[in-house]
């Protein structure tokens, strides 16, 4: 009898702890305002997400009211759907995940509207001027993948190559170099968008070379032969899935005295393609040579044309780099007949001379309408550069136009999503060190609109996270690869593929030196 009173009383104690728990989730953020004062203005929030174009897969867009305050109150509503309302004696305002994609989902095409309330010591409401999201009818690729690095110089330590999933806040790691023996990886590269085909590039730690992964299964590429005797850089697959077109590149890196101080100079650069069936690289004369410089290689979504810049070869090698300055790149394509492996003539579609800027880091959408690329004062590194913006070429007209998402500071890597209507890019633009991944919605006649920084759980985290965001790419579906197949792969030396050189292209003299010796290569076969 005593054991069945003291279970009634622990029911009973439960069941008040739950209606308690029931009624703060439930109405705590019901808050009656009869009498506020409107402000005339909009409220500054941070992350700043006023009136931007948003996918209806986005996670919340959780943000800080950069207003002083005792209680804070946001109601968020929209055409259909119910009312989400939120109140916190904080200023740091958290949407409930599954009311937000409710109303995102069911709101496409139209707009939600925010309402924000912050009360004083004198228990004085303030309303804010009313703004809005759009609601895109197009949803954005479902994950960014991206390397997580701290700002480096020459040394490194720590580097990782995450995925986020951009539908919530949830992060996982595709490769890291902990477990590659603190070995650098880079350039990650994916196929159409897909998680299934990619590369990453592995420097030092268990040897240098090209992790190429195809349908969850990986294998270890050195694709240097006698005459390009540099590993690949720079990366874009071939719509036929069969090629990849790769720069070598031998760069160094110098210092400024003042301002952002670190740079980066190439020396010499040349193209190539890598056939991945035959394990043959080649090359053709016309993006290969000693007199100018070739890089940042990308192929057109029909796969009839490489795009890719290209500057004279301006300072002597192993001369200081006085004529820094003077290296500005062009934006060029040339022809290729993917059956027959031809190539056609060189084109220059947008000239250094013509902008007075330097051109780097083109890439197409999906579609083929447009092309977005980077120019700068000088050079071929754009995230070190402050000048760095971003432009769009309507490759109809062939007319290009510097975008209006750009800031003070530097603009650089970028990457579109498989439907052609949204792109993702790296901006300093918090801070002026640490790039960090913004979104911005591309119209169908190529307007890229107010561009929006990656949302977080916590809209204080970026004030903490010392790491900048490099080269995002979209993808529709997480990575399947496993992590310790790809380190599996990384480490096996006897499975190893050495490309070997075409035989038509055997005649050519190498142009660049090695420059590996700056690498450890760890043991290769």
């Amino acid at each position: 009898m005593m054991a069945n009173k003291k279970y009634i009383f622990i029911f009973s104690v439960v069941l008040i702890f739950l209606i308690i728990l029931f009624y703060n989730i439930f109405f705590s953020n019901r808050v009656n305002i009869e009498e506020f004062t409107t402000m005339d203005k909009l409220p500054q929030i941070s992350p700043d997400y006023t009136d931007i174009v948003i996918p209806a897969n986005i996670a919340p867009l959780n943000f800080l009211v950069r207003v002083k305050g005792k209680k804070y109150y946001v109601k968020i509503y929209s055409k259909n759907g119910e009312t989400i309302e939120i109140s916190n004696k904080k200023p740091k305002i958290s949407i409930p995940i599954g009311r937000w994609k409710k109303m995102l989902s069911s709101n496409r095409g139209q707009k939600i509207f925010y309402d924000i309330y912050v009360e004083n010591k004198k228990n004085q409401w303030k309303k804010y001027d009313t703004f809005s999201n759009q609601i895109a009818n197009e949803d954005i690729d479902g994950f960014l993948a991206y390397r997580l690095i701290k700002p480096l110089y020459r040394h490194w330590h720590n580097i990782g190559i995450y995925q986020r999933n951009l539908q919530n806040y949830s992060e996982s790691v595709i490769l890291h170099n902990r477990t590659l023996d603190q070995g650098c990886i880079n350039c990650h590269t994916f196929y159409k968008n897909s998680p299934d085909d990619f590369i990453i590039h592995m420097r030092a730690g268990p040897g240098t070379g090209m992790l190429l992964t195809q349908n969850e299964k990986t294998k270890k590429v050195d694709t240097r032969t006698p005459l390009n005797n540099s590993h690949a850089a720079y990366v874009s697959w071939h719509p036929n899935k069969k090629m990849l077109a790769f720069s070598i590149n031998k760069v160094t890196q110098f210092f400024h005295a003042i301002g952002e101080n670190r740079d980066v100079i190439d020396h010499a650069s040349d193209l190539f393609v890598y056939k991945i069936e035959s394990n043959t690289v080649t090359t053709s004369p016309k993006i290969y040579g000693e007199e100018r410089l070739e890089t940042y290689p990308h192929w057109s979504p029909d796969g009839l044309f490489l795009y890719f810049c290209s500057a004279p070869k301006v300072i002597i090698e192993g001369s200081n780099p006085v004529d820094y300055k003077e290296i500005k790149y062009d934006l060029m394509r040339i022809g290729f007949d993917p059956e027959t492996e031809t190539w056609g003539e060189l084109e220059t579609l947008l000239s250094a001379k013509e902008t007075e800027l330097s051109i780097t880091q083109p890439k197409i959408s999906p579609d083929g309408r447009f092309l977005v690329f980077c120019m700068a004062k000088y050079g071929n590194f754009p995230v070190l550069h402050p000048t760095s913006d971003l432009y769009l070429m309507d490759l109809n007209s062939w007319e290009h136009t510097k975008l209006n998402i750009n800031s003070s500071q530097s603009e650089s890597y970028h990457s579109w999503a498989a439907n052609s209507r949204w792109i993702v890019f790296s901006s300093k633009r918090m801070d002026g060190l640490l790039a960090r991944p913004h979104f911005s919605y591309v119209d169908k006649n190529g307007k890229a609109h107010k561009p929006f920084l990656l949302p977080q759980k916590d809209p204080e985290f970026y004030t903490t996270f010392f790491k900048t965001y490099n080269r995002p790419e979209l993808i529709i579906d997480p990575v399947k690869a496993k992590t310790y197949n790809l380190t599996k792969a990384a480490y096996n030396i006897d499975e190893i593929l050495k490309a070997k050189l075409d035989p038509d292209v055997a005649q050519f003299k190498p142009n660049l030196k090695s420059v590996e010796p700056a690498w450890k290569l760890g043991k290769t076969k």
